[in-house]
């Protein structure tokens, strides 16, 4: 869903859709009505920022009472972990490959947008990623 009104904040807070993360092709979370554009600016700020401070990445959504929405955390290794869809199980992923793919779904959505007819300088949005 894309936004109907003309707010700044619209953007973020109206465009919404499902988020599946998938390792090795099987998935291990989906969640549906999950605001993609507030998950992107997490998404980019966490990564425009990993050089300077190695923290886990965690999402919690203005649209979801349970939180952490998704972490990685790092032990050992990297673990993805998730209140709403109930993992029990961490599953261990690779940074390198999770930046990999959060890098092209920050590319692609925002392509999706501009096809879409949304003007970025009109709405709050995500930065760009440093690659």
């Amino acid at each position: 869903m894309l936004p109907i009104r003309k707010e700044r904040y619209r953007l973020i807070s109206d465009t919404e859709g499902w988020l599946s993360i998938e390792i090795d092709d099987v998935n291990i979370f989906f969640c549906d009505g999950v605001l993609l554009i507030e998950f992107a600016r997490v998404l980019a700020n966490w990564i425009n920022n990993l050089r300077e401070r190695q923290e886990d990445f965690v999402y919690n959504s203005m649209d979801f009472e349970d939180s952490p929405l998704i972490i990685i955390r790092k032990n050992s290794e990297y673990f993805l972990e998730s209140a709403i869809t109930g993992i029990e199980k961490k599953y261990e992923i690779s940074l390198n490959e999770f930046i990999d793919s959060a890098k092209v779904f920050l590319i692609k959505i925002k392509n999706e947008l501009i096809q879409s007819g949304i003007d970025f300088s009109k709405y709050d949005s995500f930065e760009p990623i440093n690659f």
